[in-house]
């Protein structure tokens, strides 16, 4: 080979080895490009087990961080302080039940859920297991606990009463008990008949020994499918459409892993929040609450047996039944607007864009470290 040819092959070799080098380089600069930050508010202070498939799970297992995501958590005590920290630029995406968006967004509150994670009602009364009340009309003449005098169970509770023939107001007694155990206790000791709470509630109470007969499935609450939700403001919205679809790719999956992995789920999140491990049991014990908790939550955030069979939807029936049971429990003052203002499913199918059967294998094989 002439120097002439040495000259530009070695000229040639240069090149491609410098744009190689760029090439390289560039694709490890994408690669470590900085991640989104955000801040998520939880309509609690608490963030239980039942929480892990939108809190600790998408985390540890780097759903967020495939999405190009870093989320950091708040709480707020319940939906409409969550909400409120969302519309003032406190937060990004808010948990919040929908009755508080129709209560506000009417008012001027510019946000829409674009994500439903709880598709099923999980309000609903429950009676200690042996006790004579066998349904709605056994409940006439009997007291009522409730979490407190302004809990929204009440207007729900009067209209599964008047559905049933009874005269709301006339027939029962409510009586505020607050949660937990405490709750349950006084429904053992017949200080009050009946319990008016919710799922996560009854879970906990059944961890500590509480045995239940559950009137799960009664009008109307039992078409309020339209249940726990990811709001964030329009604005947010329609700036950040690959947030809010990564946000939702990362919970769905999150989910399906936890339904198919709930010891690893609540390992992982005991690790992440240790404050949610309960304390004076055995670790074989607490697990055993833990994933009762966990699934019975779970129950409620299944998409395989919802309306339209795809993770976080809501159709417009849905939200239409919804503000039918607001209205009669006169929880909603005049005509709601635009249905489509409540939630829009512009996202829902890129969120359901990934491969289920690798979520669940992955699950299956999954081993806590």
């Amino acid at each position: 080979m002439d120097k002439q040819r040495q000259r530009r092959f070695l000229s040639v070799l240069l090149t491609a080895f410098f744009l190689g080098g760029m090439w390289n380089g560039g694709s490890e600069a994408q690669a470590q490009a900085p991640l989104r930050k955000i801040t998520l508010v939880y309509a609690s202070t608490a963030l239980g087990v039942g929480t892990a498939p939108l809190t600790s799970l998408p985390k540890v297992l780097g759903y967020f961080r495939e999405e190009g995501l870093d989320a950091d958590f708040a709480g707020a005590a319940g939906s409409q302080p969550a909400l409120q920290m969302v519309l003032s630029g406190n937060g990004d995406v808010a948990t919040v039940q929908p009755i508080t968006l129709f209560q506000l967004r009417p008012k001027g509150a510019h946000a829409k859920a674009f994500y439903t994670f709880v598709r099923h009602n999980w309000f609903y009364p429950v009676v200690i297991e042996g006790s004579p009340i066998k349904s709605l009309q056994d409940f006439k003449g009997k007291r009522i606990g409730v979490q407190s005098m302004g809990a929204s169970m009440i207007p729900f509770m009067k209209l599964v009463l008047g559905d049933a023939g009874l005269d709301p107001e006339r027939d029962v007694t409510f009586v505020g008990t607050g949660g937990g155990a405490g709750a349950a206790a006084l429904l053992k000791q017949r200080q009050v008949d009946v319990l008016g709470l919710w799922s996560a509630q009854y879970a906990a109470m059944e961890n500590a020994g509480f045995k239940f007969h559950k009137f799960v499935d009664v009008k109307p609450i039992k078409d309020m499918s339209f249940a726990v939700t990811f709001v964030a403001r329009d604005e947010w919205l329609r700036d950040n459409p690959k947030v809010a679809v990564g946000l939702g790719r990362s919970f769905a999956r999150a989910t399906l892993f936890a339904m198919t992995n709930p010891e690893a789920t609540v390992r992982h999140h005991w690790a992440m929040f240790p404050q949610s491990k309960p304390t004076g049991v055995d670790d074989a014990t607490a697990m055993k609450g833990a994933v009762h908790e966990l699934n019975d939550t779970l129950s409620f955030m299944r998409s395989d047996n919802a309306t339209v069979k795809k993770w976080g939807m809501t159709t417009r029936d849905e939200i239409k039944d919804y503000a039918k049971v607001l209205q009669r429990a006169k929880l909603l003052e005049g005509d709601p607007g635009k249905l489509d203002d409540y939630f829009t499913a512009e996202f829902i199918d890129a969120i359901n864009a990934f491969d289920e059967k690798k979520v669940i294998e992955q699950a299956r094989a999954y081993r806590v470290q």
